[in-house]
């Protein structure tokens, strides 16, 4: 925990599915931590933009590439610190997981929610 903040656990890619669970997270706050926990095949946390949901928010974060063997016990995981009220997007660069074939939607967080039907829209006319 940062700054006396709570932890929200995100898993990327549970279950052989090209999903984050939750696929969003309501109520963050500054201080506090998005953990995101990588399960088997290759995936990452990379933040985007509502405008641009597949693609790098120039200076943004990315948790680079996170290989993990099927059955691997420790799951490597990737935090980000909530710096103020405003949206942070984030998708899978893996491939097509961000694309119309791929079923990866980017992860929201407070402030979002008045967004997520526009940009999910968005991001499934990709």
């Amino acid at each position: 925990m940062a700054n006396g903040g709570t932890t929200h656990d995100v898993h990327v890619g549970p279950n052989d599915q090209l999903v984050y669970v939750p696929p969003f997270i309501n109520n963050v706050r500054p201080g506090d931590v998005i953990n995101f926990i990588f399960h088997p095949k290759n995936h990452t946390a990379t933040q985007s933009t509502f405008d641009t949901p597949c693609v790098r928010k120039p200076g943004g974060f990315d948790s680079g590439f996170e290989p993990v063997a099927a059955g691997q016990q420790n799951l490597p995981t990737f935090q980000i610190t909530i710096p103020d009220n405003n949206p942070v997007y984030v998708f899978c660069r893996q491939g097509d997981h961000c694309s119309d074939d791929g079923k990866q939607p980017p992860v929201f967080h407070e402030n979002a929610y008045s967004s997520i039907v526009s940009f999910v829209q968005g991001w499934y006319l990709l």
